[in-house]
């Protein structure tokens, strides 16, 4: 999504004026920003859940004992969160 089309939709319409109301304004810097932490949350989302599968596996496949506690640890503390 380009500036222009986030603009639009934002502001529900198909023209571009070439001024805004102070209060159009407030609504897309808001929307722009709700929706970037939107992202951002998801995004580490994906990285924590990726993070936990990884720390499972080095857990259920290494042969060293300090490694698979060490995963492990990591793991249960990042679940009690």
């Amino acid at each position: 999504m380009n500036a222009e089309s986030f603009i639009k939709r934002v502001l529900g319409t198909d023209d571009l004026g070439d001024s805004y109301a102070r209060d159009q304004v407030i609504e897309l810097v808001s929307q722009a920003l709700q929706e970037s932490a939107d992202k951002r949350s998801d995004f580490d989302e994906r990285r924590i859940r990726t993070l936990l599968e990884t720390l499972k596996k080095i857990e259920e496949t290494t042969t060293d004992i300090v490694a698979g506690m060490t995963a492990r640890r990591a793991r249960i503390t990042e679940d009690d969160e």
